[in-house]
């Protein structure tokens, strides 16, 4: 029988994991915690039996092996940290943490339990991401020079978080996957134009080691070209391209879609000219946000079972991540490039 697991969480994205977890063969193993009356009701339409439909993780914490962590920001650290101190391996939603210090006590944590700790960064387990990270490591692409992220369009707001740590950070995430580093500067633009108190639009610009650039823009005020996946109502776009001395690479999401470009700049004459090979154009494996999040769940499984490297760990993902969300945010209010701590 598939180990327990505790879905703490049926909001929004809730329901896209429970019917993961489902597909996966855990249906008989299943728990819901929601403090919302309103999200406990669903629950069961879902297929769950209401007598694993509950408030509180904490009233089968006992019950589990794994606790999933979907809920508001604000209540990560606290579940992972219940989770953690109670044995459990931890599958916990983007951004891994609201701030810095949050982020390194659950490392400390999960080092000290000797359990899992899995970020959940949706992109990296996408089908064409996966393919353009196996092209860049094999040096499709020569040396990265710039790399770009759109992920924006019109859509429902969060009272959780702004642009920076709901949008962006799935692109400034993919864009330190794809270099394979973080950056060592960083600036950053935001706006709050619905008097929110957090931005709606985030421009992000990523100095890495190597000299690479990548440059971020993410927002819900503004239009996008598709319907989206995950949110209703919402029109968004999703796309990344990676471009090195050897050609470039780009990722239409919506479209499901990766454009190979083999171009590289010759000089001839006293002037450097495009020199163009085969462009090919590769449509991805099945990507809807079922397929995508149980990608993420079977890494996870993988990791737990044989102690394969993790898709997306605490270090990079979460203590990084925090860091260099508090980085971009001090560029914003500061106006100039700033480096993440260290």
């Amino acid at each position: 029988m598939a180990a327990p697991v505790a879905l703490v969480g049926y909001g929004a994205f809730g329901p896209v994991h429970l019917r993961a977890w489902q597909e996966l063969g855990f249906g008989g193993s299943l728990y819901v915690a929601d403090p919302s009356p309103a999200a406990r009701l669903r629950a069961p339409l879902a297929g769950l039996p209401e007598d694993r439909v509950v408030a509180d993780l904490r009233a089968v914490i006992d019950r589990v092996d794994i606790v999933d962590i979907v809920t508001p920001l604000p209540t990560h650290a606290p579940l992972a940290e219940l989770a953690l101190k109670a044995g459990k391996h931890v599958f916990l939603e983007k951004p891994a943490t609201a701030t810095v210090e949050e982020a390194v006590r659950l490392r400390r944590l999960g080092a000290d339990a000797a359990r899992v700790l899995q970020v959940g960064y949706y992109l990296r387990a996408h089908p064409l991401a996966a393919r353009a990270k196996r092209l860049i490591d094999d040096g499709a692409l020569g040396p990265l020079r710039f790399l770009a992220g759109d992920f924006y369009g019109y859509k429902r707001t969060r009272t959780d978080s702004g642009a920076l740590a709901n949008d962006a950070v799935h692109v400034l995430d993919l864009a330190n996957w794809l270099v394979g580093a973080l950056p060592v500067e960083v600036y950053a633009e935001t706006r709050d134009h619905l008097g929110r108190g957090v931005e709606d639009l985030a421009i992000v610009l990523l100095t890495y080691g190597d000299g690479a650039l990548a440059r971020i823009e993410a927002g819900t005020t503004w239009p996008g070209a598709h319907a989206d996946a995950i949110v209703p109502g919402a029109l968004t776009t999703k796309r990344f391209t990676a471009a090195g001395s050897d050609g470039a690479l780009e990722i239409d999401i919506d479209r499901n879609t990766l454009t190979h470009h083999r171009v590289r700049h010759v000089l001839r004459a006293g002037a450097w000219h495009p020199e163009y090979g085969e462009c090919t154009i590769e449509h991805g494996a099945p990507a809807d946000p079922v397929s995508v999040l149980r990608r993420q769940f079977e890494a996870f499984l993988d990791s737990i079972a044989t102690g394969a490297p993790l898709l997306a760990g605490i270090e990079e993902s979460g203590v990084g991540m925090a860091r260099l969300l508090d980085a971009a945010r001090a560029a914003a209010a500061q106006r100039r490039a700033v480096r993440p701590t260290p």
